[in-house]
């Protein structure tokens, strides 16, 4: 149990970091329009000249997105044209941050905040086409991605709509209700669907029989003994790579921290996990392991300020985890 003084401690060390968040977020916000206006962010004043033109600003960019010629001026086609070619080289190169910087430049060209549910089913429908590999892939994209990116209310209405199209996608895959029901199953384990996930999606979908039928396949698929097991390694996975082994090292890491106090080896083990947009994770096991553990609350809190400083944990992750 936390003691006042304690109590009063944890929330002033949590201030102070939340405010240096809150600071180094504001300086990034402001770089980012300087960029995207095409300002010389490097110059003294930061608005010294025009360093390229609008119009040629997101083919320079690392993250461009190219979308075909002739999609017209639906944002919404847009949208969905950059999610597919960023899916299909995700297929290629694995890398969740290198997709999240890419959502990140095609949300800011096709105004995508609204319309991230797509990406849950563009993303779905194009793993249901392929191995085992890339749906594994997929799963473990949603989860990173879910908290902080898409958000709970665009998962939930991006599986409704996806069970929607049951009947169109069985079509060309017959599998694809089993399938669809092992992603919506996964998706629950994972922990990025609200506990009343299944009956949200079949209220969704109560007019398609179909969908309906999967909705209740997918809550029967987590309630069979080991379920949590057999769900996480259905494609393979349950490996290092997977968000459940990630949830795993996090908690192993800072076990490890307050015990030997080595801030250096916890930033190299953390960045050595490879998943930079599940680092919220971290954050909140952290803090809760802060407050069961109060002895150790301000070693805890100022290995979060180095994680910050370093750059290991960025401001977004950060924010996520505090809030």
């Amino acid at each position: 149990r936390l003691t006042p003084q304690l109590q009063r401690a944890m929330h002033r060390r949590r201030t102070a970091l939340r405010r240096e968040i809150y600071n180094l977020e504001r300086q990034e916000r402001r770089r980012s329009m300087d960029e995207e206006r095409g300002f010389d962010t490097a110059s003294p004043s930061g608005w010294e000249g025009w360093t390229r033109n609008r119009s040629s600003s997101w083919k320079s960019d690392d993250n461009y997105v190219d979308i075909p010629e002739g999609v017209g001026t639906d944002l919404i086609d847009v949208f969905k044209k950059g999610c597919s070619q960023i899916i299909r080289e995700y297929f290629d190169h694995s890398d969740v941050g290198e997709v999240a910087a890419q959502l990140g430049a095609l949300e800011m060209k096709a105004g995508g905040a609204k319309n991230m549910h797509l990406l849950v089913k563009r993303a779905i429908t194009i793993a249901l086409d392929h191995n085992a590999r890339e749906c594994e892939m997929v799963a473990i994209l949603l989860t990173a991605l879910g908290p902080g990116m898409i958000g709970q209310e665009g998962l939930v209405k991006g599986y409704a709509e996806l069970l929607g199209s049951t009947e169109d996608l069985a079509l060309d895959i017959p599998e694809a209700p089993d399938m669809l029901a092992l992603f919506l199953a996964r998706a629950y384990v994972d922990e990025i669907l609200p506990p009343n996930c299944f009956q949200e999606v079949i209220k969704m979908v109560e007019d398609n029989t179909a969908g309906k039928k999967v909705g209740i396949a997918a809550e029967s698929l987590t309630k069979a003994r080991h379920s949590t097991e057999r769900i996480l390694q259905a494609w393979g996975g349950g490996a290092a790579g997977s968000v459940t082994h990630a949830k795993q090292e996090m908690s192993h890491i800072l076990l490890e921290y307050i015990t030997n106090k080595d801030s250096a080896e916890a930033q190299h083990c953390l960045h050595g996990l490879k998943v930079p947009y599940f680092h919220h994770e971290f954050v909140k096991k952290a803090l809760d392991l802060a407050i069961d553990q109060s002895q150790h609350a301000t070693v805890i809190l100022n290995l979060l300020k180095e994680l910050l400083e370093s750059g290991v944990v960025n401001i977004n992750q950060m924010q996520q985890g505090f809030d």
